[in-house]
């Protein structure tokens, strides 16, 4: 049986974040950011700062380090009594809401508080529970749901008051068509409890078949509903607060005819797709990249094949079937859909359509950051939605995979503009794969630069290159509908 750990280098060297925007600290209420689902491994310290004690006596310290969207925060954890080969991985942020978040630590073989014999071949985590108190911070320990075991992507997060008071919750299918567990972790009774739910068909032969349903994320929609979602083919709704809930199914529209072909493939829809809950409705946005044709050089008058007329090299050429076999395609740009649609309704709406060239993004790093040196082939990894502006989303951008940073592109569909670019630190990830959670944490929207002095282990040096330019969140509008040839690469990602 393997007792390893997988804690990545990098996790012990947490980056220096952006100071806050002065600008911005009047107009971004309660600090809706951007939360790194991995915490970092450090004894760093700020006025956030509260701690607590494992299942087996040991102290773990937390504190959080806030940047301004789209820059990303993240949580620093400090385990004074363990060893690094006691984690299994990187503490994980499971939930986040306003001023309340839940993350969860899990050990290695070895280090795992074995409470009964069955747990000796099982994965084994200590839940907390951090809050962000009028007075001082709490970090308190939770009841771990054993024997069940969940992803960091099925469980949802709900205030139902707006207070301290939380629910997470999750749902499992069950061997019978249509019936569900959900289970619930409530912090009024500080216990877990499951029931059985009915899950109402969204077309009639369903009542007969199986409902394909793989959960990417989880979104609250206000009141008691979440709605656990697969990008791929839809949300399904549950009020948990009911008597005698049950779920609901809404599917997504069909792909935008681009990625049919992922669709089919039943690849990931992660890096084509991001849904949220805002203002009522719930809001889809998918990105489809955009291709043109490129002429090759005009053959020769003697060249006995030349059947057709061409153009120059490098000009665009029609697409018409008698050339679609022959002519190269080249990467331009993508096109981004919004739709929208009302929890109450199976019916979407399209909302804006934007189309967005590379030469657009370039202009805007070149602006922000003159140091740079943007690459015309620079990979894209697919949209983000904003924490708190309605038609803005992000695109994730590095010249070379191999870069420690990335950046966040911030794209307004409706006014078809690169609004910010800024920059970020990604060393830990496969670049195609992040997972963050919007957080709010009104207490400490933001941390005056002189009172967040870390208290930095000897061996541990914080690591400034995350940050190169201190001008970085300088907003910069341009036009997305430039054209340009540039390589394009926006869907490869690993899950």
């Amino acid at each position: 049986m393997f007792s390893g750990s997988f804690v990545l280098p990098g996790s012990f060297n947490p980056p220096v974040l952006p100071a806050p925007n002065p600008s911005a600290a009047a107009s971004v209420p309660a600090a809706g950011v951007f939360l790194d689902s991995l915490a970092y491994i450090a004894d760093r310290r700020n006025a956030t700062f509260a701690e607590t004690t494992t299942r087996t006596g040991q102290a773990v310290g937390v504190s959080f380090w806030l940047a301004d969207p789209p820059a990303v925060s993240h949580l620093c954890i400090h385990c004074p009594g363990m060893k690094t080969t006691d984690l299994l991985h990187e503490p994980v942020v499971v939930c986040a809401g306003k001023d309340v978040a839940v993350f969860h630590i899990a050990y290695t073989y070895g280090a795992r508080p074995r409470e009964t014999r069955r747990d000796r071949g099982a994965v084994d985590l200590d839940y907390f529970v951090y809050r962000a108190h009028a007075g001082k911070p709490s970090l308190d320990l939770l009841p771990n749901p054993k024997p069940l075991f969940f992803a960091r992507c099925e469980l949802g997060f709900l205030q139902p008051g707006g207070g301290e008071d939380f629910l997470m919750a999750a749902v499992r299918p069950r061997r019978a068509q249509l019936q569900y567990d959900l289970h619930v972790f409530s912090s009024k009774t500080n216990a877990w409890a499951s029931k059985l739910v009915m899950l109402q068909p969204p077309s009639p032969r369903y009542e007969t078949e199986f409902l394909v349903h793989e959960t990417n994320k989880v979104i609250a929609l206000g009141g008691g509903t979440l709605g656990w979602v697969d990008l791929r083919r839809g949300v399904m709704l549950c009020d948990v607060l009911a008597g005698d809930p049950v779920l609901r199914y809404i599917q997504f529209p069909d792909p935008m005819a681009g990625n049919a072909h992922q669709f089919d493939l039943d690849l990931p829809a992660r890096p084509l797709r991001d849904v949220v809950y805002a203002n009522g409705f719930i809001r889809l946005v998918e990105i489809e990249e955009r291709r043109r044709l490129i002429a090759p050089a005009k053959p020769s008058d003697n060249d006995p094949s030349n059947g057709a007329t061409t153009s120059d090299p490098g000009t665009e050429v029609k697409n018409t079937t008698r050339i679609r076999t022959s002519l190269p395609y080249i990467r331009d740009g993508w096109t981004a859909v919004t739709y929208n649609a009302k929890p109450s309704l199976d019916r979407w709406s399209k909302v804006c359509t934007a189309c967005v060239s590379e030469s657009s993004i370039l202009s805007a790093l070149r602006h922000n950051h003159p140091e740079s040196s943007p690459s015309e082939a620079m990979e894209i990894a697919g949209p983000l939605w904003s924490v708190d502006a309605e038609d803005v989303f992000y695109l994730m951008g590095k010249a070379d995979l191999k870069d420690k940073n990335a950046l966040a592109i911030a794209i307004n569909v409706r006014k078809n503009m690169v609004e910010n670019v800024t920059s970020f630190s990604a060393e830990r990830y496969w670049f195609f794969c992040l997972e963050l959670h919007p957080f709010a944490l009104s207490k400490f929207v933001h941390v005056a630069p002189d009172t967040c002095k870390a208290a930095v282990d000897p061996q541990i040096q914080e690591r400034d290159d995350s940050r190169k330019d201190s001008n970085n969140t300088t907003p910069h509008q341009q036009r997305l509908s430039d054209r340009n040839g540039s390589k394009y690469h926006p869907y490869a990602r690993r899950y």
